[in-house]
């Protein structure tokens, strides 16, 4: 089971939250401001599967913290969860690079449920390259290339809740090669000297959505669904006029941990 560090100001709650996950088989550290959670970490012989911190706190908020573990090379495979009453925070803890957002009040079924998938997602290791696809794929003649911060965390995300698979991959710099349905898509950890033309900042990708053929995004949802991953906006199915046909298409989207919005979409025909 899962080492969860609970960092909230709300004592009663933390103790709670504390007991309630060693009840479910779950070590729990729990921290009352977001310094002492960073002193626990350090106390630690090893990282935490799991990390779960409410954004409003007095003196260092959970923002920060965030910020500061997504800094340390330690905690780069930890689930962040942050959670909060005010429904602004979600924008900025997702851009920041928190796995997860809650709104409070939260039920406590659901948040063992993402505990489980986030406990999950830390033990799973991206699946192997398929080198047989690389003889075999028709290579797409425009492939984006996203510039990502850390290509293995990427990786869990395209591959273990999206389900893309990885045609080849590069180790100088991290890179990968992945393959949707037939779309194609490049990943390159951002290094210095790269060919970034400006100061990248969360979320990336602004002012561009990637459309994604998908044979089925209702099946696609419920993956992502099952990952406790949020969506950038729901399921919808939208009509675009293409002359004086009027095509019907379900879509969703979603963000990558680096920000990039990903716009899956299925054909319904006219």
């Amino acid at each position: 089971m899962a080492h969860i560090v609970i960092v909230e100001d709300d004592l009663a709650l933390s103790a709670l939250l504390g007991e309630a996950a060693e009840l479910n088989g779950h070590t729990a550290t729990v921290a009352s401001n977001a310094e002492a959670a960073l002193a626990a970490l350090e106390a630690l012989p090893q990282p935490p599967q799991i990390v779960l911190s409410d954004v409003q706190m007095n003196g260092m908020g959970g923002l920060e913290l965030l910020r500061r573990l997504r800094a340390d090379d330690r905690y780069r495979d930890v689930f962040i969860i942050l959670c909060s009453g005010r429904r602004e925070d979600r924008d900025a803890a997702l851009a920041a690079g928190a796995d997860h957002y809650l709104d409070k009040p939260y039920s406590l079924p659901d948040l063992f449920v993402l505990f489980e998938n986030g406990n999950r997602a830390t033990n799973e290791t991206p699946p192997a390259p398929k080198t047989a696809m690389v003889e075999t794929i028709e290579w797409n003649r425009l492939v984006p290339e996203l510039s990502v911060t850390d290509l293995e965390a990427s990786l869990k995300f395209y591959t273990q809740v999206l389900g893309f698979e990885v045609v080849f991959t590069r180790t100088a710099p991290p890179f990968a090669y992945l393959n949707f349905e037939g779309a194609q898509l490049m990943l390159e950890e951002i290094e210095t000297g790269g060919w970034q033309t400006g100061e990248l900042s969360r979320p990336f990708g602004r002012g561009i959505n990637l459309q994604i053929e998908c044979a089925d995004v209702s099946a696609l949802r419920d993956k992502i669904s099952a990952a406790a991953y949020p969506l950038y906006r729901d399921m919808k199915e939208n009509e675009y006029a293409v002359g004086d046909t009027t095509y019907h298409v379900r879509e969703l989207l979603v963000q990558d941990p680096d920000g990039y919005l990903l716009r899956f979409a299925q054909d319904l025909g006219e």
